[in-house]
């Protein structure tokens, strides 16, 4: 039908949005002349999909600032009559239902969430998937999109990766980048502040350590130092704490001032986050560091990638649902406090070596 209407709800998570993004590309082939427009509330997620030729239309409204002008335009979308409504995986929160259901489309997709899912308001979508517990969110995603007829496949979705498109603008750069003739370590130390993700990261003393042995060891190399703006002091400890200010370097910005950075990159590496998605979009062999969440769900999906863990007994621990990153043990996020230097750094070699990225 040339007049379907189909609505991405919003999500905080870059990260998931990046995860959605074959999904995305699958139902705009299958179905090109449906009208696609994503809702996102904030800027970051607005950056992650500019320039996607898989999306007619995106549409931004600053929920988190504005919540009571936001309940009016989330209302006002109501008038377009949508034929379908995405809520990306993992959206286990009583808002993102919410909005879901006030939109109205007619028909709501969403899942069935192993943990808390009465409790998220999950059933105000009228078509649901079970929730695997065992599949990536790349996947998890697809199955929405097999829920209004879209056949994907797999291998073919596996291949292609994630999307992110960089302008000619940003090309330039990844390609200045990319001229130099160092091996170039990209690092991602920090991580997203909400719900307590925080405890997501590796302690800063062990990547201070980790990038001195890296540039000990491979003396062609220089380090860039990623995060957002509010990760500016955690980049600038480490910085000084390597103390080798010519081969290290700190990379501030947005989404679009860091991609193109990132994208001239040989490797990457950072805790489980939004930036090694963005890695893996940009096709950045990517290693990540896990603790409480499970990299089932979130490997570096379509490209190489090294998972990094000590695999402690209680790990992983972390469930999508609406409470808080905690700590079930009372060992206080031992999976990344007790993970070893010696550890990430010889699994960084070998995958070094893996790649044949010696220069």
């Amino acid at each position: 039908m040339a007049d379907t209407k189909v609505i991405v709800l919003p999500t905080i998570g870059i990260g998931d949005l990046l995860m959605f993004t074959p999904s995305l590309r699958c139902v705009k082939r299958i179905y090109e002349e449906w009208e696609v427009d994503v809702f996102v509330m904030i800027d970051a997620a607005r950056e992650v999909l500019m320039n996607n030729p898989h999306v007619d239309r995106l549409i931004y409204y600053p929920l988190l600032q504005d919540k009571i002008g936001g309940l009016k335009f989330v209302m006002s979308l109501r008038r377009n009559k949508y034929d379908y409504s995405f809520s990306i995986f993992p959206s286990n929160k009583k808002e993102y239902n919410l909005v879901s259901f006030l939109i109205g489309a007619r028909y709501r997709l969403g899942h069935r969430y192993l943990v808390k899912d009465f409790q998220g308001l999950n059933f105000l979508n009228n078509r649901r998937v079970r929730q695997s517990g065992l599949e990536h969110g790349v996947f998890e995603n697809l199955k929405l999109a097999e829920l209004m007829g879209a056949v994907c496949d797999r291998d073919e979705i596996l291949r292609e990766g994630l999307d992110y498109f960089l302008t000619p603008s940003e090309r330039a750069i990844m390609h200045e980048i990319k001229g130099k003739s160092s091996l170039k370590l990209g690092v991602h130390p920090g991580s997203s502040s909400r719900k307590t993700n925080v405890r997501k990261r590796w302690p800063r003393e062990k990547y201070v350590e980790l990038i001195r042995r890296f540039l000990s060891s491979f003396g062609n190399s220089e380090v860039y130092i990623f995060g957002g703006l509010e990760e500016r002091p955690l980049k600038q400890y480490i910085f000084e704490k390597v103390a080798v200010p010519d081969r290290t370097h700190i990379v501030d910005g947005s989404i679009r001032e860091i991609a193109p950075v990132v994208a001239g990159m040989d490797l990457f590496l950072g805790n489980d986050s939004a930036l090694i998605h963005l890695a893996a979009a940009l096709k950045i062999p990517t290693a990540v560091i896990y603790g409480p969440s499970n990299p089932a769900w979130t490997y570096p999906f379509g490209v190489p990638y090294r998972i990094i863990r000590l695999g402690l007994e209680c790990s992983p621990c972390y469930h999508y649902s609406p409470k808080s990153l905690h700590c079930p043990s009372g060992r206080d996020f031992a999976c990344l406090r007790e993970l070893p230097v010696d550890l990430a750094f010889s699994s960084i070699v070998e995958f070094i070596d893996e790649l044949g990225l010696r220069k």
